[in-house]
């Protein structure tokens, strides 16, 4: 996956937001208390007062070296600052003077002249020849090799996302930098391939330094490299350990101090940052917390931004969207105890028992360490699930974690796997093998149900298992399956793309969605994981229909006659994997076949 596809940007725009920031410093640092005379021509007054804090500045007037007043008519809001030739006596009233060129530009002699001997700033080095606002050097455009469009493209780019964007970015990539300069010529080791590792070798000095390996918990090859297991051995001949991950850095941290590494660890990321560094700032509404729900149909923050208008933090009465966002506890639990006193007594009242206690929750996959998510979660649904089966389910290697001791002592089951010698696209084999163990684990128990969930994903309704059981009984199966699966909002412009990180359903059927007998291929012809393992079931139930998108009607009927569709909000979750985009409990959305499609679609297949 190409940076650009995650982020938006291009190494164009990143030069070119370099020069601008470099702008927007040298701007800030003129003096407050004197009147300052410009000397630029049309172009760059125009972009410092686009892209610097010029307008804040005891601006005297405009200098015009070429006699030329006509140039600035085109800036309307400008017209009060006066303009002034070179013969006018009134220019020299000002206290310094502003040149958009370097020290050896001849107005710049010119005006030493007239006694502004060390009253000058120059916008740029001595032969620094690309401006500010510009992509390459405005003298080649001679040679064919740039044109006005260009320009006017990369910087309609830059000007559609909020500035934060852009110079944000920059920034936090200096300041990966400046933390892979203390690593020198030591041996590098990178834990952790993906995503997040491509973008630092594509806009961080890092594919500069002496990186001899990567480390990872499950992949087993990087960018045609071999990638070494998560062991002490396979870190003795490293001098730095280098984590790049922003979500799961606390927890790598953890392990790396377990097993003696602490001296070679370095973190990119501390408590100021919010994000990764390549990804979009939240600074569309400055009291948003940065966990806010901002979905829609997919929609990623960056896309977001394009498509809402701001205004001091706030919705434009212009923009296409609004923004909904939600607040959710964190600190709900610690090690069983409630923080609000009322909140056990309000759960008991309910009564949820007959279906709690058919219920097996099975949260699958590694355990997430950092701020105790993993074991906070489990905690809380001991106490809203408290006549509901718990297990955990993921690896054996997480024995060798010490903390992982303290989820021994909950009132849960646990299993542990050994890795899938296959990890197939998108590690989809991983979850399946994980997913599959703790389901068996709940047959072997005797439980009739088993809610499907992950281990970096927390809800939050204390109803939604008696919600899931009562709609099973409702709406019996029509096909061969024992019971209908509930399954979140399916997509209807993407055939079988339904969400698997949470289900519920007969375990006998969950067993059979989660079949591990053939393993998933590395490599598919443009299906994801939901994809492969939902055509997969649905073939297996004698329901597979053929070109969906274009036989709409048999899809959406044969979804409804064979699952239960239910809202985001039947849940309340947060899906830490995706920070300011997990916590969605209500999605408008227009591709999606919603709760209420279904329902209404009941009556009429009831009558066919």
């Amino acid at each position: 996956m190409r940076v650009k596809q995650i982020i938006g940007i291009s190494q164009k725009q990143v030069e070119l937001t370099k020069r601008i920031l470099k702008a927007r410093e040298f701007i800030n640092d003129l003096p407050d208390d004197k009147t300052i005379l410009i000397c630029a021509d049309d172009a760059h007054i125009h972009y410092m007062f686009r892209f610097t804090k010029l307008a804040e500045k005891n601006i005297f007037g405009f200098i015009d070296g070429y006699e030329n007043k006509n140039v600035y008519d085109s800036f309307g809001d400008y017209k009060r600052y006066p303009v002034f030739s070179l013969e006018e006596p009134e220019w020299k009233q000002s206290e310094c003077v502003l040149i958009t060129a370097s020290e050896d530009c001849s107005l710049g002699k010119e005006l030493k002249e007239y006694g502004y001997e060390g009253k000058i700033f120059y916008l740029y080095e001595e032969k620094e020849v690309i401006p500010f606002f510009c992509i390459q050097n405005p003298i080649l455009r001679k040679n064919g090799t740039f044109t006005n469009e260009i320009a006017k493209s990369v910087l309609r780019e830059v000007c559609s996302l909020p500035e934060e964007y852009w110079f944000g970015m920059i920034e936090r990539i200096d300041k990966i930098n400046n933390i892979l300069d203390k690593c020198g010529d030591g041996r590098i080791l990178v834990y952790c391939v993906g995503g997040h590792t491509r973008c630092l070798f594509e806009y961080t000095d890092i594919k500069y330094k002496n990186v001899v390996a990567f480390a990872d918990r499950k992949e087993r090859s990087f960018c045609g490299v071999n990638v070494r297991n998560v062991t002490a051995e396979n870190f003795e001949d490293i001098d730095y350990i280098i984590i790049s991950s922003f979500g799961f850095q606390s927890e790598i941290e953890r392990y790396l101090i377990s097993i003696g590494m602490q001296d070679k660890i370095v973190k990119l990321y501390d408590m100021s940052d919010t994000g990764t560094f390549y990804e979009a700032p939240n600074v569309c509404a400055p009291d948003i917390p940065a966990s806010f729900s901002c979905s829609r149909n997919g929609m990623s923050m960056a896309d977001l931004y394009a498509s809402v208008e701001w205004s001091s933090g706030s919705l434009s009465e212009n923009s296409e969207y609004l923004v909904t966002y939600n607040l959710l506890k964190n600190q709900i639990i610690d090690e069983g105890v409630v923080h609000n006193k009322n909140e056990r007594e309000v759960i008991e009242e309910k009564n949820y028992g007959e279906a709690n206690r058919q219920t097996a929750i099975v949260i699958q996959g590694p355990v997430v360490y950092e701020d105790d998510f993993t074991f906070r979660t489990i905690c809380w649904y001991s106490i809203v699930f408290p006549e509901a089966k718990i297990i955990l389910s993921t690896w054996e290697e997480e024995k060798e974690c010490s903390q992982f001791e303290s989820f021994y002592k909950l009132p849960i089951d646990i299993v542990l796997s050994k890795p899938p010698q296959e990890k197939g696209v998108l590690n989809v084999n991983y979850q399946v093998k994980s997913s599959y163990a703790g389901i068996m684990r709940a047959k072997e128990l005797g439980y009739r149900y088993v809610m499907k969930t992950r281990t970096d994903f927390r809800l939050y309704a204390d109803d939604c298992i008696s919600y899931l059981y009562t709609l099973t009984k409702m709406f019996p199966a029509k096909g061969i399956s024992r019971k209908r699966i509930a399954v979140l909002q399916p997509f209807l412009d993407i055939a079988y793309y339904i969400p698997d990180y949470i289900l519920f359903g007969d375990t006998e059927d969950m067993l059979n969605f989660w079949d591990t007998g053939t393993p998933y291929p590395n490599h598919t012809d443009g299906m994801n994981p939901e994809m492969l393992m939902f055509t997969r079931y649905i073939k297996s139930l004698g329901s597979y229909v053929d070109n969906p998108l274009e036989n709409l009607k048999d899809y959406v009927d044969m979804l409804c006659r064979e699952f239960i569709i239910v809202d985001p909000s039947v849940y309340k979750y947060y899906w830490k994997k995706y920070s300011y985009e997990g916590s969605v409990l209500y999605q408008v959305s227009t591709n999606r076949l919603t709760a209420a499609d279904w329902f209404s679609r009941q009556v009429i297949l009831e009558g066919e």
